[in-house]
């Protein structure tokens, strides 16, 4: 096992990133690494969405597999040209692959594997991130509604929807990263990650704060302009029970939904009335072919990762209605199923086996399906009056 970076050994390194909206299985590649993406979990492919063992995310598993970087990068390279002490090196390219529209797992895993991949080994300060990323990424995380404490997630989630390239949204989390790790090496601040306090004046990030604050306004709107119903979830003793459900019937302006509707519910109620369930879509495509309402690119339905209900069998369900809507058009796709055992495609509805079931969220290439179609196939007890979703 290699216990060094590519600084140790002398090397110079150029790092491009790219982005993917397909979640093929992919195998070991030289000089690639892939974060987040890849179904597998071997050397260069670190992807936790196999819905194995305990709640896991990307981070996590690069900080507990290092040398599934480390030695998949630096070990060819040892071995076809060992280093000589002092000598001048070539600058060497490495890939980093992630998925599209990276989120906060995807943004710390990759900036882990680089640290890694380069040092050796993870600053503490970041390190001490990556719990909160699992709880982040399985849907469990505290928000303070209040926004005295934001975590680095918080901001980065807000931050990355000003910008239109995946690029810049993994070069924002690098620089806010890079900063983190900056104030920790700092003997004289002795503020957590957490503080408020660390970013609102900071030249960058403190705009980001005050996006913060003005997204409160958003989510009331989105609020106001949804739908709130009840449906029938089953719970983790398989019984069933009626859960309060957002049904946003716009792409949402708030980029903060889910915390303030997990955390206030709805605006202005006293004592809070959280929202257990969301329907969120996304990308409104127009009206749809069929005539049964209009068509998002993605919707996404979820509970708390740590809600005592879940999604049962709603993503595979959904499948099963995506794949007879591929059917009917004749399309036909390549690749190897991603679950088998539910359908052949390479880019199915993912169904939250890696998050408890938690979370259904639709192909990554986007739904065929109309937003009525989706409702009436996930809450098969419920129907929307056709005009009441709108575009």
């Amino acid at each position: 096992m290699i216990e060094m970076g590519s600084r140790a050994l002398g090397l110079k390194i150029s790092w491009h990133f790219e982005f993917s909206r397909h979640n093929d299985r992919r195998e070991s590649v030289s000089d690639l690494v892939c974060v987040d993406t890849g179904q597998q979990l071997c050397p260069g492919v670190i992807d936790h969405h196999q819905g194995k063992g305990e709640p896991s995310c990307a981070a996590k598993e690069v900080i507990d597999h290092p040398e599934l970087i480390r030695d998949h990068l630096l070990g060819p390279w040892l071995q076809e040209a060992p280093q000589v002490p002092n000598a001048p090196s070539a600058t060497i390219l490495w890939c980093l692959l992630t998925h599209t529209s990276p989120d906060w797992d995807a943004v710390l895993a990759s900036y882990l594997a680089v640290r890694i991949a380069e040092d050796g080994v993870v600053p503490e300060p970041i390190r001490t991130l990556v719990p909160q990323a699992v709880a982040w990424d399985q849907g469990c995380e505290d928000f303070d509604p209040s926004l005295q404490t934001i975590s680095p997630a918080l901001l980065y989630t807000i931050a990355q929807a000003d910008f239109d390239e995946d690029c810049e949204k993994m070069a924002f989390a690098f620089r806010l990263l890079d900063y983190l790790h900056t104030c920790t090496d700092n003997r004289g601040i002795s503020l957590a990650c957490d503080r408020r306090e660390l970013y609102e004046n900071h030249s960058e990030f403190g705009k980001v704060v005050r996006k913060l604050e003005a997204d409160s306004a958003y989510y009331r709107s989105d609020v106001e302009n949804g739908r709130t119903i009840t449906v029938e979830l089953l719970g983790r003793n398989r019984s069933k029970r009626a859960v309060r459900t957002l049904v946003c019937l716009k792409t949402p302006q708030s980029s903060l939904l889910k915390h303030w509707a997990h955390s206030i519910g709805v605006p202005g109620s006293d004592p809070p009335r959280p929202f257990e369930c969301l329907v969120v879509p996304y990308g409104l495509l127009g009206r749809h072919p069929s005539g049964s309402g209009v068509h998002f690119k993605r919707v996404m339905i979820s509970v708390r990762g740590d809600a005592d209900v879940f999604l049962g069998d709603i993503g595979r369900h959904l499948e099963l209605c995506e794949q007879h809507e591929r059917e009917q058009r004749g399309i036909v796709q390549q690749g190897a199923a991603r679950y088998p055992e539910v359908s052949p495609s390479p880019d199915p509805w993912y169904d939250g086996r890696g998050h408890g079931y938690t979370i259904v969220d639709s192909p990554r290439g986007g739904t065929l399906l109309s937003y009525q179609q989706i409702i009436d196939c996930a809450f098969a007890d419920y129907r929307f009056p056709q005009n009441t979703i709108a575009s």
